[in-house]
């Protein structure tokens, strides 16, 4: 066996210059791979054989320095020849382009019998044991001569970057498949085996190329999701990289609200988001699951039909996914820091079984989780739970078998938040409004009239909030979602402290809007609130924090809408207020503002004092 010219793989170094060609070019197709017999198990050495009459000799060795990859992964780098055979009447010659690379199987004579390949014909006769190449299947061996045959990982060949084409990447990956689903999750499945995310990790590659084939193969959500969008796109997938902020988890120890980037794409005529920095479950999420973590930057790649003010997302608790295609569903208290006395209560829009809660206590950092015990029953289609907490505060972690985790902020002080006797009350209040509806017997209702019994999605953002607007009688609560009453309502009780001690959020209404020489919450703070909702909104809104200022920023309106702001003045003094307008009653206007009773609050204004109406939206 000694004399059989078989190629030994104790190559001395791998060098670049001899993989390296300066323009991409298109494979041609393959006719057959050979594998020479090696002595060395963690080498793999291949001859592919091109109909174009081309070869490729590629010798891979695992690259024990690299240290840029996803831990513990083994990568590899290949050593790469070519040239052109002749093949006739089962004799094959192969004539290198690189003389010197290491093979003495160029320019001779070889000879093929069925799968082998001998180098003399006494050996294909009479000694079938000792061939030098066999042949191997295409199937496994067709891939990219810069992907490794055995973990499907790029090599680490230094400059590779300039060689490689990210098309050629994503064509071979899919191979020909037109499900959209299918390309998705081949791509996903990829890049979460080759490309490492770093939470802290902030100088992402300016070219999404490098992270696959560069000698850091590791990112940020800025450089995974731009990498992540471009394989997308380049299977067709049109993606977009969305940038926002992304919410902690309460029971981890990074900071409330971190720079996040991650992905929305379109399968057929439907959006998907992904974000898959943060695992397999965060593949194609409902984006009513993903508000509660993921704040975009742009509103409409919230993907809501009502998107969420930033003052709704901070109050919302904390849910994710705890596996793919977790089903959202409505649940109340909506907020994530909750007040209680001895027992939490949930509320489930529909029926579902709890897999898990823990109770995790906020004394220490090393406070161990523990299992609650909780009671379940489901009736008219609702889940109610209750779970008795010993704890005076703590984090509750509370599992549905949907497949999403919320995590509640809970202080067990003595006090009960009213949100789920909020809602009760809403149904009763509908259920009223339904029965003033049902036609007599000679009655008609206009369509308009029928769909005043229709409560808006802002009543369930405040209970106090809700019970004083139904209150005033309104039978039509059309706007009431707009985006200045959903931002004004989630300060809703925000009130001024009595004595020497200020309120630091009205202070920051002052701050926020440009007037940080204010420091107190005794200066009248109705603008400074209603400037602060706009900001929030992006909206326009006056330098002056004057309430008359109002009159010169915006849209005059003769008939206002709900939204729209109502500015007064009294007399020929600069003193004014200014409140969003809800609508009115017995003549007089409904106005939900700051500063009315030295709170948040809504209260009814007589027009006698009315400067105008105008609308900044």
């Amino acid at each position: 066996m000694k004399n059989i010219p078989v190629i030994f793989l104790t190559l001395l170094s791998f060098s670049y210059s001899q993989a390296a060609r300066s323009t991409p070019v298109k494979t041609p197709i393959l006719r057959s791979v050979y594998k020479p017999l090696s002595k060395k198990s963690d080498h793999i050495e291949l001859i592919r054989l091109y109909h174009d009459k081309t070869f490729e000799h590629l010798v891979y060795a695992p690259d024990r320095e690299f240290k840029g990859g996803v831990k513990d992964a083994v990568y590899y780098k290949v050593l790469k020849n070519t040239g052109k055979y002749s093949l006739e009447s089962g004799k094959m010659k192969l004539n290198c382009v690189d003389k010197n690379f290491p093979c003495k199987l160029y320019g001779v004579t070889l000879f093929i019998d069925n799968s082998k390949v001998y180098d003399n014909r006494f050996r294909a006769i009479f000694k079938k044991k000792e061939y030098v190449l066999r042949s191997a299947a295409k199937e496994k061996y067709s891939h990219p001569y810069f992907m490794d045959p055995e973990q499907g990982r790029i090599v680490t060949n230094e400059n590779l970057a300039s060689e490689v084409d990210m098309n050629e990447v994503v064509r071979y990956l899919i191979k020909g498949e037109t499900d959209g689903r299918i390309k998705l999750k081949t791509i996903v499945a990829y890049l979460r085996d080759n490309v490492e995310f770093l939470a802290g990790e902030t100088e992402d590659a300016d070219q999404a190329i490098s992270l696959l084939v560069g000698n850091n193969r590791r990112a940020g959500s800025k450089g995974i999701a731009n990498l992540f969008a471009e394989m997308l796109n380049d299977a067709g997938l049109p993606s977009q990289v969305v940038e926002g902020e992304l919410k902690a988890d309460p029971t981890s120890k990074t900071k409330n609200l971190a720079k996040h980037f991650w992905n929305k794409t379109r399968i057929g005529t439907t959006d998907q988001l992904y974000d898959i920095c943060l695992g397999d479950r965060w593949n194609n999420v409902d984006p009513a699951i993903m508000i509660h973590s993921h704040f975009p930057e742009d509103e409409a790649q919230q993907l809501l039909e009502i998107p969420l003010t930033r003052v709704e997302f901070n109050r919302l608790t904390y849910c994710a996914p705890t596996r793919e295609n977790a089903e959202y569903i409505r649940m109340l208290p909506a907020k994530g820091e909750v007040h209680i006395k001895d027992q939490m209560e949930l509320l489930f829009s529909s029926a579902l079984s709890i897999a898990k809660v823990e109770i995790i206590p906020m004394d220490s950092d090393n406070s161990a989780a523990i299992e609650a015990r909780y009671t379940s029953t489901t009736t008219s289609g609702k889940t109610r739970v209750l779970i008795p907490v010993k704890e005076k505060n703590a984090l509750l972690k509370v599992r549905t078998s949907l497949g999403v985790e919320f995590t509640y902020r809970i202080y067990n002080d003595g006090t009960k938040d009213d949100e789920i006797e909020g809602y009760y009350q809403e149904m009763r209040s509908i259920a009223v409004a339904n029965k003033k509806l049902k036609l007599n017997e000679n009655e008609t209702v206009s369509t308009s009239q029928k769909s005043t019994s229709s409560l808006p999605t802002v009543f369930t953002l405040n209970a106090r909030f809700r019970n004083e607007v139904l209150a005033y009688r309104l039978t039509d609560f059309t706007g009431f979602d707009h985006p200045m009453i959903r931002t004004a309502v989630g300060f809703y009780g925000t009130k001024e402290i009595y004595g020497p001690e200020n309120n630091p959020k009205i202070v920051e209404f002052f701050h926020a809007t440009g007037h940080r020489n204010i420091n107190n919450d005794e200066t009248h703070w109705c603008s400074a609130f209603i400037m602060y909702c706009a900001k929030m909104n992006g909206f326009v809104y006056p330098k002056n924090a004057l309430a008359r200022s109002w009159m010169k920023v915006g849209k005059k309106v003769d008939q206002p809408k709900v939204g729209d702001l109502a500015v007064f003045g009294w007399g020929e003094s600069y003193h004014g207020h200014v409140v969003i307008f809800l609508g009115e009653t017995d003549g007089m206007i409904i106005g939900l503002g700051g500063n009315q009773n030295d709170e948040v609050n809504v209260m009814v204004l007589s027009k006698e004092n009315l400067l105008g109406y105008r609308r900044i939206n």
